[in-house]
């Protein structure tokens, strides 16, 4: 920890940095969340019915978007 003395110069850039960290903080949780969505979604469309090894039944169709359009 710096125990010299604070121009107001560097105040200034102290300030400034910490406004930089929380919009980066910011930055890095919605692109976590547009992640967690996209992922969800993708995950949803390619779920396979159960059952499709028996020759009595067929395969339903899977949809092959990568955007739930439910949304």
């Amino acid at each position: 920890m710096y125990e010299g003395t604070l121009s107001a110069a560097i105040k200034e850039l102290i300030r400034q940095i910490q406004v930089q960290q929380a919009e980066n903080l910011l930055l890095t949780e919605q692109a976590i969340s547009f992640q967690t969505v996209l992922m969800d979604a993708v995950k949803e469309n390619i779920k396979t019915p159960a059952n499709t090894y028996s020759k009595y039944q067929e395969k339903q169709a899977v949809s092959t978007a990568i955007i739930d359009q439910k949304m």
